[in-house]
């Protein structure tokens, strides 16, 4: 009767050693699952202050050009005098939110090459680089 009474003592530490086990995975699982839907919440925050809200009625180009504003805006550079590197800087910080619209090189450059022509934005060392 004592070994038998052992054995279940056994058993049942072992099954609340498991249980609590468990209970320190899904608690694990639970903060990761947190953590990533606040990074994403974030991600979207930071794409939506760069972008700014919708407006009925932007074009495409128009929603792109502004998110280069915006984050020339948030590096502090004057659109007109974007400084050496600065360029590429931004084509980076465009590209970082998630689901952006100017996520790959040349959906920035096509975007950049109109705000230019509109003469929206320009590099301070423009001319002697020619049209980028």
């Amino acid at each position: 009767m004592k070994i038998n009474e052992l054995k279940l003592g056994l058993v049942m530490g072992e099954a609340r050693e498991r249980h609590k086990r468990q209970a320190e995975v899904e608690a694990l699982l639970w903060a990761q699952i947190e953590s990533t839907k606040k990074a994403n919440q974030q991600a979207k925050n930071v794409n939506t202050a760069v972008t700014g809200p919708d407006e009925p009625g932007l074009s495409k180009m128009e929603r792109k050009i502004r998110l280069i504003e915006a984050a020339a805006k948030k590096r502090k550079y004057d659109v007109m005098c974007i400084p050496t590197g600065g360029k590429k800087a931004l084509a980076a910080d465009c590209a970082a939110p998630k689901g952006s619209p100017l996520a790959t090189e040349s959906q920035f450059e096509g975007a950049w090459r109109e705000a230019l022509a509109q003469k929206r934005v320009r590099t301070r060392r423009h001319d002697d680089y020619g049209n980028h």
